[in-house]
């Protein structure tokens, strides 16, 4: 009987400190677009873009453990609203900094003016929307000044979830112009993916807007925590050089 008891003590002080490394730190989920190249996209199955190779090296520089979620847009924003996760390839907005807590900046978009071609006109500000019906992404935010008048429904605005349908939306004539991030590689590549052809789009002069894109979490106990080791690892991608490699693969400005 003492020799059972002794061998039940000597493995239970053996299994204790495998039982506590499995005790690993929070998973962490991340959310973003999964349909927006070059930032997210499938290529041949895989999954790639210089957001989800920018993430994955972020928090594994940090020590995080994460899992990430590519979901439509809105579906993205709607977890980081909801504290489900941490939300990534977001612009700040007035709106929006009274809820999360964000990262340094980690890339910058151009939100280009799109048209059918043939239909071009002049665009030097956003007044130059009005009348115009315009096809965006669904949960978009360009700029503080693009959601003001939004929001007072000055534009008239149709919004989708796939820059593809976008485009085919545009060629229907069901929108006078369609808004595209984060620049012309994105608009050259959605083309493709739609079997359509450069020759039956222009590119308006103008960007509608452009911003920089952070990681976010929603403001509560530990966000500024998490954000600091985020910010830190960033700091250090930067430092060795990490970051512009990835960038310059898509040809994304800093």
């Amino acid at each position: 009987m003492k020799r059972i008891v002794s061998l039940i003590v000597a493995l239970t002080l053996y299994l204790i400190p495998f039982y506590g490394s499995t005790q690993a730190e929070e998973l962490v989920d991340i959310y973003g677009n999964g349909d927006l190249p070059p930032i997210n996209f499938h290529d041949d199955g895989v999954i790639t873009g210089l957001g989800y190779e920018l993430i994955k090296a972020i928090f594994h520089e940090a020590g995080i453990a994460s899992r990430i979620n590519f979901v439509p847009w809105n579906r993205a924003y709607y977890n980081g609203l909801k504290g489900n996760g941490v939300v990534f390839g977001i612009a700040k907005t007035t709106e929006r900094e009274l809820i999360f807590d964000y990262s340094t900046a980690l890339w910058t978009e151009s939100f280009l003016l799109v048209t059918a071609k043939g239909n071009e006109f002049n665009f030097n500000s956003i007044d130059d929307l009005k009348g115009r019906v315009i096809v965006m992404q669904q949960g978009a935010r360009p700029s503080n000044r693009f959601n003001e008048y939004l929001d007072k429904g000055v534009l008239s605005v149709v919004f989708n979830r796939t820059p593809q349908s976008r485009l085919k939306f545009i060629l229907a004539g069901r929108a006078d112009v369609g808004i595209f991030n984060p620049g012309l590689d994105a608009v050259k590549m959605n083309v493709l993916a739609a079997g359509l052809s450069m020759d039956q789009f222009s590119i308006l002069d103008l960007p509608v807007a452009v911003s920089k894109k952070y990681i976010a979490v929603k403001k509560r106990h530990g966000s500024k925590s998490l954000i600091n080791k985020i910010n830190q690892a960033i700091s250090r991608l930067k430092s060795n050089g990490v970051m512009d490699k990835i960038k310059n693969k898509y040809n994304i400005e800093g």
